[in-house]
Formats: structure tokens, sequence, C-alpha cells
């Protein structure tokens, strides 16, 4: 009897653990889903590459976007650009550049977040709590298929304990792309409690490539601002 009590605590405690967990990932999603639309008016992209292992820098680029609204699409219009310290201006600037301004970045509901892109994500809570941002956050291990060719993130995801919004997320990939020997990725979201408004703010990503037996580091961060809402 002592046993079969025990037992069945056990499988509540762990009902309720599930139960729980879930309805703080149900608070991440409807914050997700309110605010699929926005759109960052800027962003700020710093690029430098290291030569491995003297740390030695190879080449840094900067760059800053606008991205405005026009005609129902997103138009992205280089403010200012430098490689390597200099100016980048005109002609030049807009060959270097031209792939970067041509990116869409009109808002669509895709991610981990959105309960239509969920059925590949797993997630699990570490048990650790920690203060993310002035925020009292838990934190989760995830695995997310991103595709069905079985490309997968895997990583940490802390959300805040009492609302649920995401606030910061690290994560790698199972398959790396060819000549990426490892790659990390690291973000952090904004959140107004009295709002309700979440965004991404920032993401820095770190790569190693080898190429021609010579292992190059990248480390590209990307900060956004003066977010607007996209209206169809």
């Amino acid at each position: 009897m002592k046993k079969y009590l025990i037992l069945t605590i056990c499988l509540l405690s762990v009902a309720l653990l599930n139960a729980a967990e879930n309805e703080i990932w149900d608070k991440a999603r409807n914050i997700a889903e309110l605010n699929w639309n926005l759109v960052p008016g800027l962003s700020s992209t710093v690029s430098e590459t290291l030569n491995i292992p003297y740390e030695v820098s190879v080449n840094k680029t900067e760059y800053v976007v606008a991205h405005q609204p026009f005609e129902n699409l997103i138009m992205n219009e280089l403010v200012s650009a430098k490689i390597d310290g200099v100016e980048q201006t005109g002609e030049n600037a807009s060959r270097e550049f031209d792939g970067i301004l041509k990116h869409d970045l009109t808002p669509e509901k895709e991610g981990m977040f959105f309960r239509d892109n969920g059925e590949g994500l797993t997630y699990e809570f570490t048990g650790r709590e920690e203060e993310v941002k002035g925020f009292n956050c838990l934190a989760f291990d995830f695995i997310y298929e991103i595709d069905h060719e079985n490309n997968t993130y895997r990583g940490v995801v802390w959300l805040d304990r009492d609302t649920g919004a995401p606030i910061k997320r690290e994560f790698s990939m199972d398959k790396n792309p060819r000549l990426v020997k490892d790659m990390s990725i690291e973000e952090y979201y904004h959140y107004d409690p009295q709002t309700r408004e979440w965004f991404r703010e920032s993401v820095k990503s770190q790569t190693i490539v080898a190429v021609m037996g010579q292992e190059m580091m990248n480390i590209t961060t990307v900060t956004y601002s003066d977010y607007w809402r996209y209206e169809e």
C-alpha cells in the first residue's frame, strides 16, 4: 500500500509539472502571436572574421539598414556602411551589399514560438531559475526540427516565469553548412509587460569555418530597433 501511494504521488507530481510547463509555453506562444507583425525599422550589423588561433582581424564589416513600408512591401535602404573602417558609398556600396538589401523582411508566423510550427518542438525544464535582463526566468532545454530534412536546432531558452515571454535563446544546429565546423547563436528579446510588446532585440552568431586547411572564426552581431507594425 505504501509503495502504491508513493508511486501515485510521483505520477501526480510529474503530471502537475508537465501541466505547468505547457502553461508557460502557451503563454509564450500567445505573446508571439500578438507580435508576429512587428518589423525592425533599423538593423545594425557588425561582422568580424578572425584568423585562428591568433585571433587577428582579417575583415570587419559594419552596416546599418533601414526597413520601411513601401506599397505593401518592405523596402530596405542602406543607411551607412564600412569595410575595415573605410566608408562605402555609391556603386561600391550597392555592389557589396546588394544581397542584403534584397532580403525580404515581410513578417510571417514562423519559428518555434508559433503554434503552427510547434510540431517539431520538444522541451524540458532544466530545473534552473535564472535572472535574465531583470526577468526571473525558467530555463528549458529544447530540440526543434526546422524542416523535414532533419535539420535541427538544439539549445536552451529562457522564459519569463510570470508571463512566459521568451527573453533569451541559445542554440546550435545538428547539421552545419558545408565548411562550417562549429556554429552557435545567441538571441535576446525585448518584452514590455505593460503593452505586451515583444520582439527580437539582438542576435549574435559565432561560426568557425575551415578553408584550405586554415580555420577562421566569424563573429556577427545584429541589433534591432525602431520597430513598427506591418499591415497586410
